[in-house]
């Protein structure tokens, strides 16, 4: 499937690619996954659920892989392509290597193995997917993706917009624990905030912490999803929540608008 960033697949077509199972009337699902790093033995269960699920497609929000090894993110693609539908990746922190002419971190194996793109849109239905990267902390969102996102934005009409990127901003708690950032990140973060106030963003799906939960950045509700095989990092948010996790999203459509609700799919 070929979309281009600025260009998102037109809803006709995008449709054609789905599961023939997915309801047509008024209500459609698509799962969110993060942080898999690597194949661990409980993605084959989560494997297993999607395929029974009616699903239109799934987002992988990162951290693919542990360390950025071309061979470990192909296993995760070879692990999910048997679905029946499209999943879409974004690049996380730790699909990311160094690479010492350039003196930085870069995605490179990401864009061999999974998707040369880092950002890019699609539209399915009464919905605009919006997959963005912020995985190198130092640089966080660069000023041409967010000029990018800037027209993207500009040109969206669906009734219900979700941004996924792999990183979350303003955690709650980040005062006491640290924040992610760096001085050039905050800056970029900044930007991004007051460019995504003025629309209107339904919720925001991100990974890299290994553990559920919600919270919102400036009104918009964001779901934290890590759970998708590394290992959940409890001292955060305590036993009850190192668990492996997905989410569903639920979207029920009208005439004019849409609306939708989550559901968070555990395992052991």
């Amino acid at each position: 499937m070929n979309s281009h960033a600025g260009q998102p697949l037109s809803t006709a077509a995008f449709n054609a690619l789905t599961h023939p199972d997915v309801p047509t009337q008024n209500q459609w699902q698509f799962a969110v996954i993060g942080d898999t790093e690597d194949v661990r033995p409980v993605n084959e269960q989560m494997i297993a659920d999607m395929k029974n699920r009616p699903l239109a497609f799934a987002v992988h929000v990162g951290d693919i892989s542990s360390h950025g090894d071309e061979d470990a993110l192909q296993q995760v693609k070879t692990l999910f392509a048997p679905l029946p539908f499209p999943t879409y990746y974004l690049p996380g922190n730790n699909d990311l290597v160094y690479d010492e002419t350039l003196e930085i971190k870069t995605p490179a194996p990401y864009q061999r193995i999974i998707d040369e793109r880092l950002y890019y849109s699609i539209d399915y239905r009464q919905a605009h997917i919006v997959l963005l990267d912020n995985s190198y902390r130092r640089f966080g969102f660069p000023d041409e993706e967010l000029a990018w996102l800037k027209e993207d934005l500009d040109k969206n009409t669906q009734p219900l917009t979700f941004l996924f990127f792999h990183r979350p901003l303003n955690v709650p708690g980040q005062q006491l624990f640290g924040d992610d950032e760096t001085p050039n990140s905050r800056e970029q973060n900044t930007k991004f905030e007051e460019l995504i106030a003025g629309y209107n963003i339904s919720h925001i799906f991100n990974g890299h912490i290994h553990i559920p939960f919600s919270y919102t950045l400036n009104e918009i509700p964001v779901t934290v999803t890590g759970g998708g095989g590394a290992l959940p990092q409890d001292i955060l948010g305590g036993a009850d929540a190192a668990l492996f996790h997905y989410y569903v999203v639920t979207v029920n459509e009208s005439q004019n608008t849409a609306s939708y609700s989550l559901e968070r799919i555990d395992f052991e």
